[in-house]
């Protein structure tokens, strides 16, 4: 789905601004999951197989929680904005998994990921 891009139509239906059109192919699909991006590539929208979308902080913590299992989570912290939700710190925190909150804004959340050298972090979004 969106494969096709010629220049003009990027996202056109489909993709992150389109969820919809994701919760519905997967339903079609019976897929496990699926992923839409923007046309850049810098926001990511996830949906479960009932095509319901996953919260950005639900797709951060399981990212942290597997990384941290792995012994991969730098510093045991990650990078978010202050308009993730209280639950997410709490569950994060439950696990031994530090959080740093910026401003809103990718560019803040990039800017503290690369001045220590976080390797999760992300946005609410939705």
């Amino acid at each position: 789905m969106g494969t096709s891009p010629n220049g003009l139509n990027i996202n056109d239906g489909v993709g992150s601004t389109h969820p919809e059109a994701l919760s519905a192919f997967v339903k079609e699909k019976g897929a496990d999951i699926g992923l839409a991006f923007d046309g850049d590539g810098d926001r990511l929208i996830a949906v479960d197989e009932k095509g319901d979308i996953v919260d950005g902080d639900q797709i951060m913590y399981i990212c942290a929680r597997y990384l941290k299992d792995e012994g991969r989570l730098k510093d045991d912290t990650v990078v978010s904005t202050v308009m993730s939700n209280l639950g997410f710190y709490k569950a994060l925190e439950k696990q031994g998994i530090k959080s740093i909150q910026t401003a809103v804004g990718d560019r803040y959340v990039v800017e503290a990921m690369k001045k220590d050298g976080y390797n999760v972090g992300g946005e609410h979004d939705r």
